[in-house]
C-alpha cells in the first residue's frame, strides 16, 4: 500500500503478485491489488482479482461494501451486486448493503425490487438520521413506482 501510494507501483504489483503467488493474501491485499489493476487498466488482472475475491470468506461486511463501492465507480455492476450481498451475508442486519442494491435496482428500472431493499434497510437502521433519510427515499421510491404503473 505504501509502494503504492507512493506511486511506486512495479513494486507494489510485485509485493502484490507475492502474496498471491505464495497465499497469503486475504480480502485486503486483494482490494489494493485490485485498485493497481484498475489503475493500470489490466483487465486480464482486475478479471482473476475479481475471481479471487469470490473465493475469499471474510465476516467483515464492512470490508464487502468497500469493494461494492469500488466496483460501482468502475461501473462494474454485476460484481457490485455480488460484493453486497456478501455483506448482507457476514451481517445482515446492517442496512449499508440493502441502500446499495436499491440504488442499484432503481438504476436497473426495477422499482419494486429497489422498494424491498429500501424496506429492509428501514427495518435495520437504528441511527435516527439515516432513518429519516431512507424513509423519505423510501415514500419518493414508492411516488415514483406509482406513476409508471
Amino acid at each position: 500500500v505504501l509502494h503504492r501510494r507512493a506511486g511506486d507501483t512495479a513494486t507494489a504489483m510485485k509485493l502484490y503478485q507475492y502474496a498471491v503467488e505464495n497465499n497469503l493474501a486475504n480480502i485486503n491485499l486483494y482490494q489494493n491489488y485490485l485498485i493497481v489493476a484498475q489503475q493500470n487498466n489490466s483487465q486480464p488482472l482486475i478479471d482473476f482479482l475479481n475471481k479471487k475475491l469470490t473465493e475469499v470468506d471474510d465476516p467483515n461486511p464492512y470490508a464487502w461494501i468497500e469493494l461494492g463501492e469500488q466496483a460501482l465507480k468502475n461501473n462494474n455492476t454485476q460484481h457490485a451486486k455480488f460484493y453486497f450481498h456478501k455483506a448482507i451475508a457476514a451481517a445482515h442486519y446492517i442496512p449499508e448493503p440493502y441502500v446499495e442494491l436499491a440504488k442499484i435496482s432503481y438504476q436497473n428500472g426495477q422499482l419494486n425490487k429497489a422498494n424491498n431493499y429500501l424496506t429492509t434497510a428501514i427495518e435495520r437502521t437504528y441511527d435516527k438520521t439515516k432513518l429519516s433519510i431512507y424513509q423519505a427515499k423510501y415514500q419518493a421510491l414508492k411516488t415514483v413506482a406509482g406513476e409508471a404503473n
